[in-house]
């Protein structure tokens, strides 16, 4: 199934980058992977492994989306996901007691809740749940659970403030 993604990505990144969305969800979801007819997908998007990937209404992967690791992924409707944006879902337990440090390997699952907007240049990484109508600033790093509204940045990304409380100022 592998070389069927990648042949898929390779194939979706020589199709015009703003155009035959349906076309390119349809590819998609013959690997297995669940997106909504009614999202859409710029060229050159890049999954490594067997990642459980949902793609909601309306949702949007930007320039060089990635995605890597073996566990669940869920986009909300309506999320905006800018260029570069990277999800990964694998990752190690750390070994403290000598040897090599990073230990075991396992999958920790990603949430994107709706009406997101995941900004350019945005690592995610496993264990993350951004709540509805959130903002994450480009080049954040983010891991950890974030409340509905929030606008989460920096590395590593922490809940700034609300966005209501940021855009309501006068």
């Amino acid at each position: 199934m592998s070389y069927l993604i990648k042949l898929i990505c390779i194939m979706i990144s020589i199709l015009p980058e703003t155009r035959l969305f349906k076309f390119k969800v349809f590819l998609l979801n013959l690997c297995g992977f669940k997106f909504s007819q009614s999202s859409r997908i710029v060229s050159s998007i890049s999954i490594v492994g067997t990642a459980k990937l949902t793609v909601l209404d309306g949702s949007y992967l930007g320039h060089f989306f990635k995605c890597y690791g073996d566990g669940v992924i869920r986009i909300g409707s309506e999320v905006d996901i800018g260029p570069e944006v990277s999800i990964v879902t694998g990752t190690h337990t750390v070994n403290v007691d000598g040897g090599k440090v990073a230990g075991e390997g396992r999958c920790e699952d990603v949430f994107i809740g709706d009406n997101c907007w995941i900004c350019t240049g945005v690592k995610i990484l496993g264990g993350t749940v951004i709540g509805n109508d959130s903002l994450v600033a480009p080049g954040s790093v983010v891991k950890g659970t974030f409340s509905e509204g929030a606008f989460i940045g920096g590395n590593p990304a922490k809940e700034i403030c609300k966005l209501k409380d940021l855009y309501n100022k006068k």
